[in-house]
């Protein structure tokens, strides 16, 4: 893993990200943004689903400090699947011609200038 130390930037997501999928996969534009939509849904949905099975645990009338081991392996891939929707966030932006930050960055202060708050990006 080249420059694996360092920091992460939405600016280096998106140049990795876009790298790596015209590489290995396809180029950006062979998808629609249909294509892309479905994709990111489908990260998403699998993010849901693991936390969907913690919280039946959690809510479980069984639960003990037993079963609660079975809840790490679940964090562990609802982290990775968080990762996953990030990247098809990101490769969805790119593809629309946006960067994700400035996709952020403008909905956040968007919903701080609706709230009438002062923490902008």
């Amino acid at each position: 893993m080249r420059n694996s130390k360092q920091p992460l930037t939405f600016e280096r997501l998106r140049r990795q990200n876009k790298r790596r999928c015209e590489a290995y996969f396809h180029k950006i534009h062979e998808w629609s943004e249909a294509e892309w939509a479905c994709a990111l849904a489908g990260e998403v949905g699998e993010l849901c689903n693991f936390i969907k099975k913690r919280t039946r645990i959690l809510k479980s009338e069984k639960f003990t400090r037993q079963t609660d081991k079975d809840l790490e392996p679940l964090r562990q891939e609802a982290k990775k699947e968080i990762g996953d929707a990030l990247a098809y966030l990101d490769l969805t932006a790119t593809s629309l011609g946006f960067r994700l930050e400035d996709c952020v960055r403008d909905k956040f202060n968007e919903v701080s200038e609706r709230v009438k708050s002062k923490i902008k990006l």
